[in-house]
């Protein structure tokens, strides 16, 4: 037995349901428990003991009974010389890739299960009617392979069981019964592609042309955006693999960019202004001969003072008052050497131009004394004659 996934569509079946209420079996969970007796490409034992020891072992039923139920209504397949098949088992499970390979014969050819049966919940293949009748008016609405008329469907050449996409290149008309019997994974399908020419190498080249993901759109030939540009993943990952050869090859500096590509224009470094410059000279004379400068802190100095008046609305008398406060306060006169901290936040969010604009209004009113209050007790004090 082994691990496989449910999704929540299956619940709400409606024919397996309607199966189960027919014959009176617990098809629902033998069903289930199928999934996890197949191997790797949905392919089983008719071993009816056996399976029923393994997935319904309380119950009291007969398994082959719930094996043939399941093979009328068209749930499994039973085929060759004692073997079935789930045909919708690779559309709903994701096999772990070190699973073993299939010991089992391919049923191919000897099913008649439509290989593009709809998914749990009813869901069809979800090609968009335009794309269909395109592929359906190129191939003269016939089968490609018998020439029938009757009981059209798309088929994908490259199924998307193993990643093929709604691309035009990758679509073809074909019959039911046709379509049915075409295997969708394994050596099945390799054998099947080698009867048109062609391999698993060709599925990049006939499925790039659409978007793996672009379902119901209509849009062949147009990237995620939409823009007439190809942005397949296919063609994503050859762009990451020339990406990578050109970097091996010491080319990918010198590639040419796009011709509608502008060059960026390059930075012109900030001047302050001869306001600033002036105010930057007048803060250097405040700050002692040994405090260390950067190489360009006369320009530095100068665009915060610009910046100041222009961005933050300061005045010139309010800027040189607080410069002049903070390098002749006590505690501020160590941290304040640089007139770049005014525009810097504390804590709290607040510039620290405010913060001392406020301290320093503070400190320039005088304190006010509160008249000394007496308690009403001494009202009750008896004075006493001497």
């Amino acid at each position: 037995m082994r691990i496989r996934t449910i999704k929540p569509e299956f619940f709400t079946h409606e024919k397996l349901f309607e199966a189960e209420e027919k014959y009176s079996l617990p098809l629902r969970l033998a069903f289930i428990g199928l999934w996890c007796a197949a191997d790797r490409e949905g392919r089983f034992k008719w071993e009816p003991r056996r399976l029923g020891i393994q997935i319904l072992p309380y119950d009291k039923v007969d398994f082959s009974e719930v094996l043939d139920a399941l093979n009328e209504t068209g749930f499994i397949q039973r085929y060759g010389n004692g073997f079935g098949w789930i045909p919708s088992f690779l559309k709903h499970q994701c096999i772990n890739i070190r699973e073993a390979q299939s010991s089992i014969p391919d049923p191919s050819g000897e099913t008649h299960v439509h290989a593009c049966a709809d998914n749990f919940g009813g869901i069809p293949c979800n090609i968009s009617g335009p794309i269909r009748k395109l592929v359906m008016d190129r191939d003269n609405n016939k089968c490609v392979k018998c020439g029938s008329e009757e009981d059209l469907t798309i088929d994908h050449i490259f199924p998307r069981s193993i990643g093929g996409t709604h691309a035009i290149t990758n679509l073809r008309t074909y019959c039911r019964s046709c379509n049915s019997a075409r295997p969708v994974q394994g050596e099945g399908l390799i054998k099947d592609l080698a009867k048109d020419g062609l391999t698993l190498h060709d599925m990049k080249r006939m499925c790039m042309h659409g978007n793996a993901h672009a379902e119901g759109k209509g849009r062949e030939g147009k990237g995620r955006e939409g823009n007439g540009t190809n942005n397949t993943p296919a063609e994503r990952d050859e762009r990451k693999k020339n990406s990578s050869l050109q970097a091996v090859n010491g080319n990918a500096a010198v590639a040419a960019p796009p011709s509608s590509a502008r060059p960026p224009k390059p930075r012109t470094p900030r001047v302050a202004s001869s306001d600033g410059i002036e105010f930057a000279a007048w803060f250097r004379a405040m700050l002692p001969e040994d405090v260390r400068l950067s190489e360009n802190w006369e320009n530095a100095y100068g665009l915060v003072y610009d910046d100041l008046i222009r961005l933050d609305k300061r005045t010139h008398e309010d800027i040189v008052a607080v410069c002049q406060w903070a390098r002749e306060d006590r505690f501020w006169a160590a941290y304040f050497q640089s007139p770049t901290k005014l525009r810097d936040r504390d804590q709290q969010g607040a510039q620290y131009y405010d913060v001392f604009q406020a301290r320093m209004k503070a400190a320039s009113q005088p304190p006010t004394k509160k008249p000394r209050q007496f308690s009403g007790m001494q009202e009750n004090i008896e004075i006493l004659p001497l």
